[in-house]
Order: C-alpha cells, then structure tokens, then sequence
C-alpha cells in the first residue's frame, strides 16, 4: 500500500498571517516616519520662527536706542529693553530683550557701547527658545534743536514790546518738534507773537491750544544743567575747553570792557577766542566779540548790558560753522536802563534771567535783545523778568548751533547704531 506525503494543515493561513503583519509594521513604520517628517518639519518652522523672533528683538532694540524720543520706556535716557514683546498675532511667540552697558561676562563696556541680548520663545508652550547677543555702539551728539529751551516754569511778562520766536527755515522741522520748549508751564501775557509749536505741561496765554504738544521722552531735559550729570561741559574746565582734541585757554577778562573788540593776544593758545571772567561784567558802549564769552562764578555774576554788545561764536576753519557756544551767563542778563542792545549770534545758556534795571526813560529807544541760533534758560526759577522793557527776539538759525562739539554728556541724541558684534 503506497501513502501520500502528507501535507502541513495551516501553513496558508501562517503565510497570510506572516504577510499581514509585514504590511502592518511596513504601513506602521510609514506612517511613524510621515509623523516624524511633519513633527520635524514642524520643529523646523517653529526654530526659523524663534530665530526671525530674535533677530527682530535686536533689530527693535537698535531702533529704540537710535531713537529714544519713541521708546515705550527709557532708564537715564537709554532703552533697557522690555519682556514679552510681541509683534503681532502673526509672529507666534514673544522676545525679551535687555540693554546692558555690561558685557556676558560683566566687564564694562566702553562709552556708548550696549550688549542687546534677546531671547525669543515660539512653538506651544514657548518651548523653542533662541537667544542672539548683538554689541553695538551708538553715535549721538547733543543736538539743539529748539529756539528757545527753559528748564522749568518760564514766563514772558506784559511790558515787553514784542516778543518774537521763530525758525529761519533752514531747517525742515519735524511735525511733531516744536519751536519752543518749557519743562513746566510757559505763562505768555499781552505780547505781540510766538509763532510755531509749543512743547509744554501747559499754556497760560492767547496762543491757540493747538500749538501745543506734549514734551518729549527724550531728550529728557531742555537745557544742560549748571552742574551735576548733565552739566554744560564747557563749564568744567574753566579756564580751559577742548578743540580739535587739544586743550586751549581762554583769556581773562580782568575790567569792564567798552568800546573795543575782544580779541585774544595768543591765538596759538586760544584758537577760538574765548574770554572768561569769574565776576561781574559791565559792557559799556559798542562792544564786539568774535568768539565765546563765559561769564561764571558760583551762581552769582552777571552780565549787565550798557551799550551795544555784538557777540558772534567763531567758526571751525573746516566745517565753517561755529562749535562752542557764543554767549554762557552763570546768573543774569541785565539791561542797565533803556536803549541797549545785546545781540548773539550761536548758543546762548542763560542760568537764570533777562531783566533791567533803573527806570524807562521816555527819551530812549526800548532795549532789543537780539538771540540768532538758539537760547536757553537752566535756572530755576528762570524768566524774562517784567522790569525788562523793549523787543525780545529769538530766531532758531540751524546752521550755527549744529555742530557744537560736547555741550553736554547726557541727553545727547543718537545719530547712528552700528554692530560691532552678533552672534549666539
């Protein structure tokens, strides 16, 4: 009898079974692979998304510290950088970002040099986090940019004749910059004209409410002070200032000058023909200065006005314009009676008022005060004061108070960030 091989029972369904969980781990593995490439791609988009976060944190913080004046929060004249800044639902994340004078590692860092470090959170939770380092060095230089700039509550008084604050238009001003600036309240009585925008807390006169607008964030003073952080710099080393990188001296003014021209006997020593003086100083008749006058001692000297005096800031031979102020009075500015004249060409800084002395004589012309460039007032209280009589003008003119080198270390507005630095 011949029997048959006999034939494995099951071995089909073996097979299928074998195949199928092939297909399974294949379609698994597909599937997991398809997962990991979205769940990457997805990382991906949310680390370029961090990347272009913190780069825009950089790129913000540049902007606030070239200009400061549309900061949403300054610290001593400085952005400092902000915590969850957004930039829109679009962005999907937030940055934060600080401003520090300090390096990484806590070294100080030179003048005007800032580390901007900015660390960005995208994804869910803000768990994809970048962080950038950016050193930079801002350009700044004290910019005078108003006609006339008082440090607190100013007033112009009834008795003067005229009064007359105006741009020369050599300058395109900014709609948003005014003319006149008052860190306080300007109290303007009968006068004949103020023209152009007012930066003040407030107006008390017939100027129209829509020539006001709000002070600035920055600069955060209108005026250098007389002394402290934000001291007028050519006050610090009388009777020595600094040009073109070389320390000069002024010349003494030991009497009442009248009738002559100041002019230094040692141009080689003092280039740009500045006279000093630590007292009181009566200018009698026609007195003319081509150069600077410092008047200071201690808050108590002054400046009386007998005559005609002429002072004009001397130019930088290169530039053509002047870079020192013209006119520095540590007190007052006085007008010995009537019919005196006291024009300045450049910066005028006045510590505290303009006022007159002795009665109006009918017989003479009012006084005219005479102010081509831009005049400032740091005292407080600081005025024209009613016993002055006669027309006050002050005409912005850009061209000779552009360049004046170091008036202040503080305040001073950027003109250029440039990176020195950027990385991880």
């Amino acid at each position: 009898m011949i029997r048959r091989p006999t034939q494995p029972r099951g071995i089909a369904l073996l097979l299928v079974i074998a195949l199928l969980g092939a297909a399974t781990i294949m379609a698994y593995a597909m599937l997991s692979t398809s997962a990991l490439q979205a769940q990457a791609g997805t990382n991906a988009a949310y680390v370029a998304q961090a990347d272009a976060l913190a780069e825009s944190g950089i790129n913000l913080a540049c902007y606030y510290l070239q200009r400061p004046e549309r900061a949403p929060v300054l610290s001593s004249g400085v952005y400092p950088g902000q915590t969850n800044v957004s930039f829109g639902a679009g962005a999907g994340g937030t940055v934060n970002i600080t401003v520090s004078r300090f390096d990484h590692n806590g070294a100080l860092l030179p003048p005007n040099h800032y580390l901007i470090t900015s660390t960005s959170s995208a994804g869910p939770g803000g768990k994809v986090q970048r962080t950038l380092r950016s050193r930079v060095n801002v350009n700044a230089r004290y910019d005078v940019r108003y006609a006339l700039a008082t440090a607190t509550d100013f007033r112009l008084p009834s008795l003067l004749s005229t009064v007359t604050v105006r741009d020369d238009g050599s300058y395109n001003r900014p709609a948003d910059l005014a003319l006149v600036r008052t860190d306080g309240n300007l109290t303007v009585d009968l006068v004949t004209s103020i023209v152009d925008k007012i930066s003040a807390a407030s107006v008390s006169s017939l100027i129209s409410s829509s020539q006001l607008l709000p002070l600035p964030n920055y600069p955060t003073r209108a005026t250098p002070t007389r002394s402290g952080e934000a001291q007028l710099n050519l006050l610090k080393e009388i009777p020595h200032y600094w040009y073109r990188g070389q320390r000069y001296t002024m010349d003494r003014l030991t009497s009442n000058p009248s009738n002559v021209t100041l002019a230094t006997p040692t141009p080689a020593t003092n280039p740009l023909n500045v006279w000093y003086a630590d007292a009181t100083r009566t200018f009698g008749g026609n007195v003319t200065l081509n150069g600077t006058l410092v008047i200071v001692g201690n808050n108590t000297v002054d400046v009386i006005v007998n005559g005609r005096t002429v002072i004009t800031a001397r130019n930088d031979t290169t530039t053509g314009r002047p870079v020192l102020p013209a006119l520095i009075v540590d007190r007052d500015v006085i007008f010995s009676s009537t019919g005196r004249r006291l024009e300045v060409t450049g910066l005028t800084w006045i510590g505290r008022d303009i006022r007159q002395t002795g009665l109006v004589n009918a017989l003479n012309p009012l006084n005219a005060a005479e102010f081509r460039g831009a005049l400032m007032f740091a005292g407080n209280p600081s005025r024209i004061d009613s016993s002055y009589t006669g027309s006050f003008e002050v005409r912005y003119q850009r061209n000779v108070v552009q360049d004046l080198w170091d008036l202040s270390d503080t305040d001073r507005i950027p003109q250029s960030v440039k990176v020195v630095s950027w990385g991880r």
